[in-house]
């Protein structure tokens, strides 16, 4: 479950962005891809229900491998 508060999205300008990429990831079907299975939202957040990622996130993957920085 991956949670993102509106107030960001709103604040950085990007609610509409997300909500296209949100509607985009709900149709993506690939083994490279985590798949998103639902998405709800209350008054205050929004909330994904995505695939569990077991190796964990691509950044962190990525570093390890000293593929990517920080920098």
């Amino acid at each position: 479950m991956k949670i993102i508060k509106k107030k960001t999205l709103i604040d950085e300008k990007v609610d509409h962005q997300f909500a296209r990429e949100l509607k985009i990831q709900f149709f993506l079907n690939h083994p490279n891809i985590v798949s998103l299975y639902g998405f709800f939202d209350d008054e205050t957040n929004f909330y994904m229900m995505l695939e569990y990622a077991i190796d964990g996130h691509l950044f962190g993957i990525l570093k390890e491998q000293k593929r990517f920085t920080e920098e």
